[in-house]
């Protein structure tokens, strides 16, 4: 019902993790879900949702991958249920909940919200999975998402340099182009350099999440997680730093919205901040990896 209307633009997607005390915990979720006459019925906080404001603009509406607790909070991820609340569909505004958009300092293409849930209800069949079964499909969307945040990354980090390339080499200074100078050029070479190695690890996590989710029994979904986790903590951290070069090289006037530069550092601290997992998230999951699940 709600994909094809998705690939028409008439419906959205998006995912409510996130709760006001953290996301990266999501065993330690505390929106809940109980079974009342034959349907589910939400309650709870959800913060830093996509775009609550674009479902209810769009004809049909939409709805969100919202992550709950369908048994005692003792269980952990044991008692975790994915399931897409809808609050548009169809073009009739659903219940039980209130929203607002954040104001943010940089991204803007997509709106972010906050979603308070009081008995919302879900229908049974929107549940995705298995009822207390949602953690691994929380966790799998997680790894293909950081692969996604990976290649934006890439994208942010390659039109800065592209951007600084003409700038630096047009800029003058004491009578030289600022490129001439070693301090700018050769952190410009080193930059390109670990674009061009950190675009490679997206493209390996890419590559393994295909042949995992083919079927390929030589790829699991640990080496999925590891590379994903790889991709994003190396591609968002090259962005931001990408970026705060970019702004040194262009000085003074790239505080100004009239260079878009400041704006696309913006953008990319909020991947850096968290989306799919804060940095150092990023670093325990690789780390636990390699060197086994005592590590803290």
């Amino acid at each position: 019902e709600v994909l094809p209307r998705l690939t028409r633009g008439e419906a959205w997607i998006g995912i409510a993790s996130t709760e006001p005390q953290g996301g990266s915990d999501v065993a330690g979720e505390r929106t809940e879900a109980r079974l009342v006459d034959g349907r589910w019925l939400l309650t709870g906080e959800k913060n830093m949702v996509t775009g609550v404001s674009i479902a209810l603009a769009l004809p049909y509406g939409g709805g969100f991958v919202t992550v709950t607790r369908t048994g005692p909070v003792e269980a952990k991820h044991r008692s975790i249920t994915t399931m897409l609340f809808m609050v548009k569909r169809n073009g009739t505004v659903n219940t039980g909940f209130e929203t607002r958009d954040y104001e943010e300092w940089g991204r803007r293409g997509i709106p972010t919200s906050y979603l308070r849930l009081n008995n919302a209800p879900v229908d049974p069949d929107f549940v995705l999975g298995e009822v207390n079964g949602g953690f691994k499909v929380v966790m799998e969307g997680f790894d293909v998402a950081r692969i996604l945040i990976g290649a934006a990354a890439i994208g942010a980090a390659r039109w800065m340099l592209e951007q600084s390339r003409e700038w630096i080499r047009g800029r003058v200074v004491f009578g030289k182009p600022i490129s001439s100078y070693q301090s700018v050029s050769f952190k410009y070479a080193e930059l390109s350099a670990r674009l061009e190695a950190a675009r490679l690890m997206v493209y390996k996590a890419a590559w393994l999440a295909d042949r995992f989710y083919r079927g390929e029994g030589s790829v699991s979904i640990m080496d999925v997680a590891n590379a994903s986790a790889m991709a994003k903590m190396l591609t968002v951290e090259l962005a931001v730093e990408t970026g705060l070069e970019a702004v040194k090289w262009f000085g003074g006037v790239s505080y100004f919205k009239e260079t878009p530069v400041m704006r696309a550092l913006l953008g990319v601290l909020s991947y850096y901040v968290g989306a799919e997992g804060t940095q150092n998230i990023m670093r325990l999951i690789v780390a636990r990896s390699l060197l086994g699940r005592e590590v803290e």
